[in-house]
């Protein structure tokens, strides 16, 4: 009988015969066949079986690790447990039209949908994100040998790796994110969940209980526009380096009740000059009065960005956002980047290494060194400081008050196309750096105060929120902050010159 059989394998390997006969493998001699098979396997009268190979399948779309080319009807046993790709696990297999089968499904694999998508956040309550930083979006219930097609609308961007995708909100409101589940033929099931884009609050703090103060406006390498940036154009570029795209904020908070849950981020940022802003410290709880550290992340191709604006400025703002009570609240810095000039330098000037950020919600000290140790010196910047006196303590009637003093530096500057981050001097800017520069500018000869220039800061006193303090400086160069803060409400004689933090 074996040999019978290695003759006919031979004849049929060699295609020398054509083999037409039925043909009894194990026959004992007496074997009749059955009408319809060309090939029947006996067991000699022992309880026997069919073999079938042993294969690793890794999909049920891929032919591999059979050899050859495939054809339809291929039958293996997958000996791979674990169900993936299409497959089920362990079993028969049998190749049919571009796939494996299990035995049990031979033409019908398709009949039913993968499971609907259960879709989740990673971790927002509420499923509420703020614009323009980046959350994901995620299939909690994969299906093997699904694929997952997304739908976002407009308003949001995203990136998505089948099923999973990340997404960034560029417009303020209520989306709907979609994803649909297909399997191999095409049957698929869609799933939705609502995510929603907060914008900043309509309330803007004006009362002095947060700051932020840090470089305002940088400067790119002044190739572009010539001798234009006059004083300027030796000045180095603002980002050479990945250690100058890196820059530190400072964020003051005033200590008192009802001031809690910190957020901060960046807006209006059409172009992408910046990448990440985050914040030190528990900003969960109720803030406490000193500085956090906001570092600021800028983008590592900036100068050409500015560079392919026709403008050659690019603009964004960091916000902070913080509860008083049971509202909302924020403040804004506007960070510019141009190629010149961040100061004009028409009605402007750069003192170098005059710029300081620390708590500017404080209480002077016994000293002035422990009034200053509240504030630091910011690296890599200086003061932007108009050239002369903005406010004229002549009397009363013409004085300026703290409120319209802000309000001409945030506000009326940046109206008039003198750039954006315009601010009063805070108290160590003023005592360390620019007294000197304001002395005999409008109120040294005064019938009010004669012999003393007397300034503004936006320096506020802790224990009373609506009191600033200021400087006076006479004849004799002695500088003094006053331990009597002036109301900021009122139209109390005083003198102001607005500055900006500049990169040098």
């Amino acid at each position: 009988m074996i040999k019978q059989l290695l003759c006919i394998l031979t004849l049929m390997a060699s295609g020398a015969v054509s083999i037409r006969a039925q043909v009894i493998l194990g026959a004992t001699g007496n074997d009749t066949f059955h009408d319809g098979a060309i090939m029947e396997l006996k067991s000699d009268g022992k309880s026997g079986g069919l073999l079938m190979p042993k294969v690793a399948l890794v999909s049920a779309t891929d032919w591999a690790p059979v050899d050859g080319t495939p054809i339809n009807g291929m039958t293996i046993y997958n000996i791979n447990s674990a169900p993936q790709n299409g497959l089920t696990g362990k079993g028969l297999y049998i190749w049919t039209d571009g796939r494996w089968h299990p035995h049990t499904v031979l033409y019908a694999p398709c009949s039913s949908a993968p499971p609907a998508p259960i879709l989740k956040t990673n971790g927002l309550a509420g499923d509420q994100v703020k614009m323009f930083e980046p959350f994901v979006v995620y299939v909690d219930n994969p299906a093997p040998g699904a694929t997952y097609e997304w739908t976002l609308p407009a308003g949001l961007i995203g990136h998505s790796g089948s099923n999973v995708i990340s997404i960034a909100g560029s417009n303020a409101g209520t989306y709907t994110v979609r994803v649909r589940a297909k399997n191999e033929c095409g049957v698929s099931r869609e799933s939705s969940c609502p995510v929603t884009v907060f914008a900043l609050p309509s309330l803007r703090d004006e009362s002095g209980n947060v700051f932020i103060q840090g470089v305002s406006c940088f400067d790119i390498a002044q190739i572009y526009r010539g001798t234009a940036c006059g004083m300027l154009s030796s000045r180095k570029p603002a980002f050479p380096d990945a250690n100058s795209r890196r820059r530190l904020y400072t964020l003051s908070v005033q200590n008192r009740s009802g001031l809690s849950n910190l957020r901060v981020g960046w807006m209006d940022d059409a172009d992408n000059i910046i990448q990440s802003v985050s914040v030190s410290g528990n900003t969960a709880g109720s803030l406490t009065a000193g500085a956090y550290t906001l570092t600021v992340v800028f983008a590592d191709d900036i100068n050409s960005i500015v560079r392919n604006k026709t403008n050659y400025t690019s603009t964004a703002k960091l916000y902070a956002i913080f509860r008083a009570g049971s509202v909302d609240k924020y403040i804004t810095l506007p960070i510019t980047v141009q190629d010149c000039s961040c100061c004009p330098m028409n009605v402007a000037k750069i003192v170098v290494d005059a710029a300081y950020g620390g708590a500017d919600v404080m209480t002077v000290g016994s000293t002035v060194g422990a009034t200053l140790g509240h504030f630091r010196q910011i690296p890599r910047a200086a003061l932007c400081v108009w050239n002369v006196n903005q406010g004229n303590a002549v009397s009363a009637s013409t004085g300026n008050s703290w409120m319209e003093a802000t309000m001409k530096c945030t506000r009326a500057l940046a109206a008039s196309g003198y750039g954006e981050g315009w601010r009063l001097p805070n108290i160590a800017e003023m005592y360390y750096k620019l007294h000197p520069l304001f002395l005999g500018d409008g109120g040294k000869n005064s019938s009010i105060y004669k012999n003393t220039s007397r300034y503004l800061s936006n320096t506020a006193n802790q224990n009373n929120r609506e009191y600033t303090f200021y400087t006076t400086m006479s004849d004799a160069n002695t500088v003094k902050i006053n331990s009597s803060p002036v109301y900021r409400n009122t139209m109390t004689p005083a003198n102001y010159r607005c500055v900006k933090t500049v990169s040098y």
